[in-house]
């Protein structure tokens, strides 16, 4: 049975609900009284299939601003006895995420932090709204629709 091994890239290709439709300048003839053609795919890249955060690399280390006056703008830290900026350690689910839906977890878990460790609300911290305009991702990695949530603070 006779093979005609193919490398396809859809690299620079357009790209509709996921897929991608490559024309050869050359069309592919299947013989006429070719029996049990069948095609192989020995491999391929599929983005935004595989998480880009794994347990691996979820631990984030984050300073928390305190606010300083209630009619000023200026910020702190959070600081310890030794009056030094505390570092916190968080940790996001593992998933896969676009930037906004990242920046949403990582609100989410510092939100958990301020609302769980006296450490932190003992020591001024305070939440500002979120700074960013969240959107669903389209299968081909396109940004889709606004979603309608409001703003969380982070």
């Amino acid at each position: 049975m006779p093979q005609v091994p193919l490398f396809v890239s859809s690299a620079g290709e357009a790209t509709q609900n996921g897929s991608t439709t490559i024309r050869f300048q050359q069309p592919l003839e299947i013989p006429a009284g070719a029996k049990d053609a069948t095609v192989h795919v020995s491999s391929a890249v599929i983005p935004y299939t595989v998480p880009n955060v794994t347990v691996e690399t979820n631990t984030l280390v984050v300073v928390l601003p305190k606010q300083v006056d209630a009619h000023s703008a200026n910020t702190d830290y959070v600081r310890d006895g030794l009056g030094l900026p505390m570092n916190f350690v968080i940790r996001v689910h593992p998933g896969l995420y676009d930037v906004a839906g990242l920046e949403k977890a990582i609100n989410a878990e510092v939100n958990k932090l301020a609302s769980t460790d006296m450490r932190v609300h003992s020591r001024g911290f305070f939440k500002r709204e979120a700074s960013s305009e969240f959107v669903s991702v389209q299968a081909d990695g396109t940004n889709g629709a606004p979603l309608v949530e409001p703003d969380v603070p982070n």
